[in-house]
């Protein structure tokens, strides 16, 4: 019984046992008050009635103290039962607000969509919410009959076992594992279940959320499947995206050794003292040769963009001499077709800018030639235009624009797919392989610009290049276009040729027959180290893919070995893919098929001809009359701080070797294929303590930044 009930009882008690008393008093008292000197009118018994109304006047203050002290306590006692009764009617709402609130929780526990069952210290039931009644198949007081044995057959049965494991979840208090419930079919659900101890006043429960999670078993089993799937797809693709590369590299290795002979001889022929016919037929060898290398070239070019294995290399450019010379290049087709071909240079553009000179004169070959073949009347015009971005480059708009047959708008949503053609037959008959723009527009791309297409049918098309951010540079390169090719006049020197196929090395004895440079070959790279010592040769021309050993593990033994490590070697491949652009093991590199001339511009650099004398040991291997090295402003800043950074003249071997490891960073995180291999020949030369060659290569690294 609380305070408040008790007040209670104590007010009706006083109520009841008090007013009785008071009742009598009143009616003892009232005679006295009846006598009292003012209603008695007999004289003779004043005195008397002096006497009693003396006594009547003590009764009558008893009377009034006791009417007093009554009325006191009834007053307090009607005002405790009034308060009692605005605390009971307080109580009564809290109640009810708390059986209100019992009664949503309550059906809170019977909506949410998880089962809930109490077990008392028995695992015992004590109370289940509906979904659990759901679950199970069975009613509420069905439930409330079983224990946890009906759930858990593995649970311990015995008193001894249930208080251990009472006890151990008393301990833990909260944890969760995965389990399964079975309905009264027989019929299980894994579920996710939450274990809790829940101590109360009403005594302790161990309480268990049980969540079905069959769907989510369902899901992740799926995406099991879809993930096991997807793996699969994707070993699958690089399998493909590997015997792709692998069929290209063997097809370009195949089609380009034959065709290096093809050529090589053929060249070698208009050397020789042919009639007109004779030297057209071999003419029309050369540039059939030529252009299938073209096609072979565009292939391997997507190839090697797909794999990202295609670096753009930048050097500084003459652009009006490089846009000149590309349209001069395409006056005679032009003229054949009896149409117009200009150009259109906006004044003012920068005499020298710094952008890949091979690749964007191959993408705009290919616009050039495509908007050639599909005009028959009116002309094209290749346009150049730029904008200023700021004081170090500019934005370039390349358009080439022609009055040809235009592009149906549904071949140009398909227009830079790999081989597709257009539709029209003006078209088919131009023979395109459909591999030009598709690489022109990838191309673009990896010189970080865009290509768009502007096309009418029957009126023409406009494929516009943009190329954001094109640095400037005050250096000027050397134009080599107008010069008539001559042979190059070797001193005395000894090549060897490492190459399994003999037909190769055949052409370059023949090339240099009459010429005091001696050849001689190898057929593997075994074979090569076998004889190199006996050899002694000045420049070794090393052939990439051989049996027995290939030319990349023969050329880590001999620049390993320090007798020979001196030797240049040139890595000759007829597979494009086999050079990596950030490989400087090599010191040169060439493709089959190559010509004379870039045989013996690449053999120059090693060899002392007529114009040059080689240094003792091939210790000195540039160039004395190339021209300066071509670096952006940023680049030549960067290396300029490294550079500060050494003291040259002190001599310190071990300053060079870790110069050279900036320099060769410093070239790889520019992209800068020249600079990182200055970099590592600087740190390979300082590690060998090679030191005039460590001193030649601070000079190099000094023009850097004199540009």
């Amino acid at each position: 019984m609380n305070f408040v009930s008790r007040i209670l009882l104590l007010s009706r008690a006083c109520l009841v046992f008090l007013l009785p008393f008071f009742a009598a008093t009143l009616l003892w008292c009232s005679p006295a008050y009846a006598q009292s000197p003012q209603l008695s009118s007999d004289s003779s018994q004043a005195e008397a009635n002096f006497q009693t109304v003396k006594l009547g006047g003590k009764e009558q203050n008893v009377f009034r103290t006791t009417l007093l002290a009554g009325l006191c306590l009834l007053a307090l006692l009607i005002a405790l039962h009034l308060w009692h009764r605005r605390q009971l009617a307080k109580e009564k709402a809290r109640n009810q607000r708390l059986e209100d609130e019992l009664a949503l929780a309550w059906q809170t526990l019977n909506t949410v969509p998880v089962n809930i069952f109490w077990y008392d210290e028995n695992f015992k039931l004590a109370m289940v919410n509906e979904a659990s009644c759901r679950a199970t198949g069975l009613s509420r007081p069905e439930l409330l009959t079983k224990n946890i044995s009906f759930f858990d057959e593995d649970f311990p049965t015995d008193e001894e076992g249930r208080k251990k494991a009472w006890e151990r979840i008393k301990k833990q208090g909260h944890f969760s594992h995965y389990g399964h419930l079975c309905n009264a079919d027989g019929i299980c659900h894994p579920t996710e279940e939450h274990v809790s101890f829940l101590s109360s006043p009403v005594g302790d429960h161990i309480v268990i959320i049980s969540e079905d999670i069959s769907e989510q078993f369902k899901q992740e089993k799926k995406l099991k499947k879809n993930a096991a799937e997807l793996s699969k797809a994707k070993d699958m693709a690089e399998t493909a995206s590997r015997l792709k590369s692998e069929f290209l590299s063997n097809m370009s290795h195949e089609i380009r050794t034959p065709m290096n002979a093809i050529i090589g001889y053929s060249e070698m022929l208009t050397l020789a003292n042919l009639t007109d016919r004779e030297k057209e037929y071999v003419r029309t060898i050369i540039k059939s040769g030529k252009d299938l290398i073209v096609i072979i070239n565009d292939i391997l070019d997507l190839s090697k963009i797909e794999a990202g294995r295609l670096k753009i290399q930048n050097q500084s450019v003459d652009t009006a001499s490089f846009f000149h010379n590309i349209s001069r290049m395409f006056t005679e087709r032009a003229k054949a077709k009896n149409i117009d071909l200009q150009i259109d240079i906006s004044p003012g553009i920068p005499t020298s800018v710094i952008f890949d000179e091979t690749r964007l004169r191959q993408i705009i070959f290919n616009l050039l030639g495509n908007a050639i073949s599909f005009t028959d009347e009116g002309g094209v015009t290749l346009r150049v235009e730029h904008q200023a971005a700021d004081n170090n480059t500019i934005n370039l708009k390349i358009a080439v624009e022609d009055t040809g047959i235009g592009i149906a708008p549904a071949d140009q949503k398909r227009l830079f797919e790999p081989f597709h053609k257009i539709s029209s037959v003006a078209a088919r008959n131009t023979g395109s392989t459909g591999l030009g723009l598709p690489l022109s527009q990838r191309l673009v791309a990896l010189m970080g610009g865009t290509m768009t297409l502007k096309s009418t049918s029957g009126e023409g098309s406009i494929f516009e290049i943009n190329l954001p951010g094109i640095e400037l540079t005050t250096h000027i390169p050397a134009s080599s276009n107008n010069r008539s090719y001559s042979r190059v006049s070797f001193h005395e020197g000894r090549v060897m040729v490492v190459d399994d196929n003999k037909i190769n090395c055949q052409l370059i004895k023949d090339f240099f027959r009459k010429t005091p440079v001696t050849i001689v070959s190898a057929e593997n790279g075994k074979a090569a180290l076998d004889i190199l010592a006996d050899e002694k040769p000045d420049l070794i021309l090393m052939d990439l893919k051989m049996p027995v050993m290939d030319g990349y593990e023969a050329t880590e033994k001999i620049k390993n070995d320090s007798e020979l490590a001196n030797i240049p070697i040139i890595a000759v491949s007829a597979s494009v893919l086999d050079f990596n652009d950030e490989d400087s093991l090599f010191d040169g590199y060439l493709n089959k098929p190559f010509q004379i001339r870039d045989l013996e511009k690449e053999m120059a650099r090693f060899l002392a001809s007529q114009d040059e004398v080689a240094t003792p040991n091939n210790q000195d291997t540039s160039d004395k009359n190339a021209p300066a090295p071509i670096i952006s402003k940023t680049i030549a800043k960067k290396l300029q701080e490294i550079l500060a950074g050494y003291d040259k003249k002190s001599g310190n071997i071990s300053d060079a070797s870790r110069l050279g490891k900036e320099v060769e960073q410093l070239g790889k995180t520019e992209d800068h294929k020249e600079l990182t291999k200055l970099g590592k020949k600087l740190r390979i030369s300082a590690d060998r303590f090679k030191i005039l060659e460590v001193e030649q290569l601070q000079d190099e690294l000094q023009k850097y930044i004199q540009v």
